[in-house]
């Protein structure tokens, strides 16, 4: 078996696991910006009534949504995220 051969043998196979993993990704990157919209849009509708069950809920994820990136359930903070 050739060099060539082997190539399209290999990117056979990888091809529908790399697209299905391209998949995924883009599906968590729009519910991450779903829940953002959620929550903004949540807040401005409700903004008038402080306690609205909505408005509690939406204010609870926002450290959820907002925070930043978790690796291994630690929080990697970019340069500009202020420390509390």
């Amino acid at each position: 078996m050739t060099l060539g051969e082997s190539l399209l043998v290999v990117s056979t196979l990888l091809g529908p696991v790399l697209a299905v993993q391209a998949q995924k990704w883009v599906e968590r990157a729009r519910a991450k910006a779903d829940l953002r919209m959620w929550i903004f849009s949540t807040l401005l509708a409700t903004r008038a009534t402080k306690v609205a069950p909505e408005h509690v809920r939406a204010l609870n994820m926002i450290e959820l949504a907002f925070y930043g990136p978790r690796i291994l359930n630690t929080l990697r903070r970019g340069k500009k995220t202020p420390r509390f």
